[in-house]
């Protein structure tokens, strides 16, 4: 089974890292990249100030295909975001190079979904790369509330009608490599309502509604701002949500992706009843995140600068082995840290192998009950 093998080369990765962190020996390249492309964005959001924030220059496609190319097999899980990534014109060329060069297992694109046939002809010239590989894409379209509600967090009046739009242009392409999600984040703007948002997208019949909530990210120019309600409505709601599992369920990928949104949402809970629980982190080692302009960040919550890539050729490993890199790592395996950023959460308990073999446990369960 494809998917099968996908998850354990996952694991395989993530156990070298866990290995590595025990023993406080230095980190192989990481399996979880964030490549941000573009600080632009479409959308006004409440919960977000990317698109206020000054833009420095973009990478070009040339530059972005020698980092991915440095990157190679090394990445297991790759999340092309911004800004809104679909405003960069040559996105459709690195998702190919990551299928092609880095054979990763899982391709992740949040979107606005304010583009409609920008996005949907992005994923068909995707089609090419995808139909002969192992990898799969989740494409997440962000919705917020009902019409009224969403459009105003999002601070554009077609925003709803449009992220509708571009998920049912998604599903009537039926590519077996793909998978349509909704994301919603979850502030004080919104969760009063967040039930009858639950009812509605269930009605889409989609491949999952996830949720996440609205962070102090210093990529998101959030930090200092207060997002969100008090800590007993948030666990309230968490607690109502149930990751939706693979419908056919034959896709393992999905169903183990639904078993760690799950723990995800646990984790949640904990990190609200103690903001200061103190965990091993592993952002900085076994995932990393390259900005528009090349600079390479631990997280997207701390931002601290490892270095620009552009000052090590545009060759990822070559920055990674430096030695100012490495003191960098060093210093992330010496404070533990907690957050609520769902994509470092989920390399943290990759790399925690009785994490992740209850995760395999609870999704081989899952999947001899369908």
């Amino acid at each position: 089974m494809v998917q099968t093998g996908e998850i354990i080369k996952l694991l395989k990765s993530a156990s070298l890292h866990w290995s590595n962190s025990v023993l406080k020996l230095d980190s192989p390249m990481p399996f979880n990249y964030t490549l941000s492309v573009t600080n632009r964005c479409n959308s006004r959001c409440k919960t977000c100030n990317i698109w206020a924030k000054d833009s420095d220059r973009e990478l070009d496609i040339d530059e972005w295909l020698k980092i991915i190319n440095s990157i190679g097999e090394s990445a297991r899980w790759i999340t092309f975001s911004g800004g809104e990534p679909s405003l960069y014109e040559d996105l459709s060329e690195l998702i190919g190079a990551s299928v092609k060069r880095c054979k990763a297992s899982v391709i992740n694109m949040p979107t606005n979904g304010l583009l409609p046939e920008k996005i949907v002809l992005c994923v068909e010239k995707c089609n090419k790369y995808f139909r002969s590989s192992a990898s799969q894409m989740m494409v997440n379209v962000s919705i917020d509330g009902l019409e009224e509600l969403n459009d105003d967090i999002r601070g554009r009046p077609d925003a709803y009608v449009l992220a509708l739009e571009t998920i049912r242009r998604l599903q009537e392409l039926k590519y077996p490599w793909l998978k349509t999600s909704v994301h919603s984040v979850i502030s004080k703007y919104n969760i009063k309502y967040l039930e009858q948002l639950i009812q509605q997208i269930a009605q889409l019949k989609i491949d999952g509604h996830i949720f996440e909530i609205a962070e102090k990210r210093k990529e998101l120019d959030t930090l200092g701002t207060s997002l969100l309600p008090d800590n007993y409505s948030l666990k309230e709601i968490i607690s109502r949500i149930k990751p939706e599992y693979d419908r056919d369920g034959k896709n393992m990928l999905l169903m183990f992706r639904s078993v760690v949104r799950e723990e995800y949402y646990k984790h949640l809970n904990r990190w609200l009843d103690s903001e200061n629980m103190n965990n091993r982190c592993l952002a900085g080692r076994a995932s990393v995140q390259i900005c528009p302009n090349g600079d390479v960040w631990n997280c997207c919550i701390q931002g601290d600068k490892m270095a620009n890539i552009a000052d090590h050729d545009y060759d990822f490993n070559k920055l990674w082995n430096s030695e100012a890199a490495r003191m960098k790592q060093r210093s992330y395996l010496r404070k533990d840290c907690a957050c609520p950023l769902v994509n470092v959460f989920y390399s943290n308990l990759l790399c925690d192998p009785v994490q992740y073999s209850k995760v395999v446990i609870k999704t081989l369960y899952y999947l001899m009950r369908r």
